[in-house]
């Protein structure tokens, strides 16, 4: 299963700030924050909804680039269940790298 926590950015666009990923036994296999690069204006860090706050992120958050290609390494070869994956896909910027047939999102079922 895959969760992504977003903020909000200057011009209302969405941010990835943490990503989850856990196995069929509801264990967390990564867990990353993302920080946003340093020009990006953040307006609103989503911190009422998910309680990670800008602070947090910028602090430990990794480059979305690194995070990205660390998904892609992790999901290789396995199958991804979730609901509305498309939305998280997106918001990491990834949402054309994985096969089709590697995805099962229960929001289209």
């Amino acid at each position: 299963m895959c969760d992504v926590q977003n903020a909000k950015t200057e011009r209302n666009h969405k941010f990835p700030v943490e990503i989850v990923l856990t196995n069929e036994d509801l264990e967390v296999e990564y867990m990353q924050y993302i920080c946003p690069d340093s020009t990006l204006i953040i307006v609103d860090d989503n911190s009422w909804i998910h309680g990670i706050t800008e602070h947090v992120f910028r602090k430990h958050g990794r480059p979305l680039h690194q995070v990205q290609q660390e998904v892609l390494n992790l999901l290789q070869g396995r199958l991804l269940v979730g609901h509305d994956l498309q939305h998280d896909l997106k918001a990491l910027g990834i949402q054309h790298e994985l096969p089709e047939e590697s995805i099962r999102d229960t929001a289209n079922s």
